[in-house]
């Protein structure tokens, strides 16, 4: 979601589409067809600028998320990999470049505290 809009408002597209739908759970959110979930992020206040754009991502991410993961996105970095292959882990994800895939891995790392063999990969680049 983080892309051509203010972060603040891109982090927050999670939490909204929970309001809109009542509910994060993902097998909740893996039953939704990518109509539904067009329809969700159109609705009202758009949830994002590029609405059609962010709403197959974010469809195109649970379904990943379900056929690679089994439904648990925590899988991408379990066992304390290489940041490198968490870089690629979510490089596998439609719509993630190498900024958006590093800049996830280096959250991962900074703010959730997931334990990295390394820290090579995870360097981030201003943003404008």
């Amino acid at each position: 979601m983080d892309r051509q809009w203010q972060a603040e408002k891109c982090w927050s597209v999670p939490y909204r589409f929970k309001e809109r739908l009542g509910s994060f759970e993902f097998d909740d959110l893996a039953s939704l067809s990518q109509g539904k979930v067009t329809s969700l992020f159109i609705q009202g206040s758009p949830l994002h600028r590029l609405k059609e754009a962010m709403a197959g991502i974010f469809y195109s991410a649970i379904q990943h998320i379900r056929e690679q993961y089994s439904g648990d996105a925590a899988r991408i970095w379990q066992g304390q990999p290489s940041s490198a292959t968490i870089v690629r882990g979510f490089l596998e994800f439609h719509g993630a470049g190498p900024k958006i895939a590093t800049m996830a891995a280096n959250i991962l790392v900074r703010d959730f505290k997931v334990q990295v063999s390394d820290k090579f990969t995870i360097d981030i680049w201003a943003d404008v």
